[in-house]
């Protein structure tokens, strides 16, 4: 007998995507602007803890799927601002290695399932070196109520060792910065 493992799986870019259900701190009502809520500056704040808004479409390089309720060029075009734009559900997550959270946005509200480990493909090492895969962890054949699809389970600690990384570059280069300057003024 196989091991079910608990999941939440939500859609972005007509895309799916699942997360272990361990890892989700929890799922609250994205604050809007009045609120705290700066989505346009990838940042939320809930009560006293800022939470850093993971931008999935652009991290993933998504370009929106077609599907046939979406065809106008209006609603491709709107979804290509989603990130920009304010989505009610609020995905928060906690970095392993870091106290720091983390947040996905999204339109509608995740699901829960079951999904048993022998129908879960592991992403193999070379798929995951660079482009989009290198955040996907396992991929999942999936049935929702309307049509069979191919779940992308994300690897946390990839996700959230993006804006780390991003920060610790961006310190280096301003500690450079500021060194080769007070080089160029003492001589």
């Amino acid at each position: 007998m196989s091991t079910l493992n608990s999941y939440i799986i939500f859609s972005i870019g007509g895309y799916w995507f699942a997360l272990p259900s361990h890892q989700i701190i929890k799922i609250i009502k994205t604050p809007s602007a009045e609120e705290g809520g700066l989505l346009n500056l990838g940042l939320v704040q809930v009560a006293k803890y800022s939470i850093q808004i993971l931008d999935l479409p652009h991290l993933l390089m998504l370009k929106p799927r077609k599907s046939i309720a979406s065809t106008s060029s209006q609603q491709t075009s709107a979804n290509r601002s989603s990130a920009h734009s304010y989505s009610p559900f609020l995905v928060v997550l906690k970095g392993e290695q870091t106290q720091s959270l983390f947040g996905i946005t999204l339109a509608t509200p995740p699901d829960i399932a079951e999904i048993p480990a022998h129908e879960r493909q592991v992403v193999p090492t070379e798929k995951r070196q660079t482009g989009a895969f290198r955040y996907i962890r396992e991929v999942v054949p999936y049935n929702n109520q309307q049509s069979r699809q191919i779940l992308l389970v994300l690897d946390l600690l990839a996700l959230l060792e993006v804006p780390q990384v991003a920060a610790q570059t961006e310190a280096i280069d301003a500690s450079r910065l500021l060194t080769t300057n007070s080089q160029r003024t003492a001589a």
